[in-house]
């Protein structure tokens, strides 16, 4: 109980700062609590508080349990028909990697002296980073694709810059800005000695979670197309869908790199077609698995997603990787 109060107090400091007012916050009124499921009542401790004068229910966790983003936005579906209320979930840390997926799922949450996201109120506010690092600067697609070959194809131990220029097929400065930026942002680490070679200090799901919040989506563009296309990679939900439980879909998902679209002998259009092509900012065909783009190039395509089947099935995707 001890530690519920101490996150109470900072959370009531934290929204004082935020909001310039004082702040109060009580526990719910047992009416409510005893409408709600057993499992929500073991999992939380709920709490009320007025937000931009509007009442609302705070629920702190009482566990470690990180709840995922489809489990915490059910929670909050059933918490706001008993209460009537706007609910936001408080947390002491959570992991980068789930902060997106969360918002994509529309959750109003509080991560306490770090991020405030409150969709029912269009308010997101983040706390300035004061480190120096470049994670504010986009990651080149070849150390992104990279980073993804060394977890999910062959390890890139030892590795120099030469070899990261011919395994993917760039220039030789090409391949230093992304052996750069990858250590520049703490993800491999480059002795200081003649010849420099890779060194990874994590384990492969460890170096996923620290990565993810860095990453972004394979796809720089869309177009569309009645056509078929020989020889692309599957990709969105056609792979999600060889991957997971998800049912197929009649349309096409192709990717496929920007030399490849260039050589296409097809009609496109920018907003009609029964196809969907995406073109990649890196070589699909490098991650690819039999003919589909490979699970967390596809993860980072379809992350933001909101319908929740397919937040379910790539949840699943990623539980069953073999790290």
């Amino acid at each position: 109980m001890c530690k519920i109060t101490d996150n109470i107090q900072e959370t009531r400091q934290y929204l004082e700062k935020m909001f310039g007012e004082r702040m109060e916050i009580t526990p719910l009124d047992g009416e409510y609590q005893n409408l709600l499921p057993l499992t929500i009542r073991e999992g939380y401790k709920l709490f009320k508080t007025h937000i931009l004068n509007e009442e609302v229910c705070l629920l702190f966790g009482l566990n470690d349990n990180e709840y995922t983003p489809v489990q915490l936005r059910k929670q909050k579906q059933i918490v706001t028909k008993v209460t009537e209320m706007p609910v936001v979930f408080v947390f002491k840390k959570l992991h980068s990697y789930n902060i997106q997926r969360i918002i994509a799922q529309r959750v109003n949450f509080i991560v306490i002296d770090k991020q405030m996201y409150l969709h029912d109120f269009l308010i997101n506010l983040r706390k300035p980073k004061n480190d120096t690092r470049t994670s504010d600067t986009l990651i080149p697609p070849i150390a992104q694709c990279a980073l993804l070959y060394h977890i999910e194809k062959n390890s890139l131990e030892n590795k120099t810059i030469e070899d990261i220029s011919q395994i993917f097929s760039c220039s030789y400065p090409t391949a230093a800005r992304a052996v750069s930026w990858l250590t520049n942002n703490n993800l491999i680490d480059l002795p200081n000695e003649k010849t420099k070679r890779l060194i990874f200090s994590d384990d492969n799901n460890s170096l996923w979670k620290k990565a993810v919040d860095l990453l972004r989506s394979p796809i720089e563009r869309i177009v569309y197309t009645d056509e078929t296309i020989k020889n692309a990679c599957i990709s969105g939900i056609n792979a999600l869908s060889a991957y997971s439980m998800l049912n197929d879909e009649s349309r096409r998902y192709y990717a496929v790199n920007k030399i490849q679209f260039k050589g296409l002998k097809i009609d496109t259009n920018k907003v009609f077609g029964e196809n969907t092509v995406q073109v990649w900012r890196y070589d699909p065909y490098i991650l690819s698995e039999n003919g589909k783009v490979d699970k967390l190039s596809l993860y980072l395509s379809l992350r933001n997603n909101t319908d929740e089947r397919i937040q379910i099935e790539l949840e699943n995707m990623l539980n069953e990787i073999k790290w």
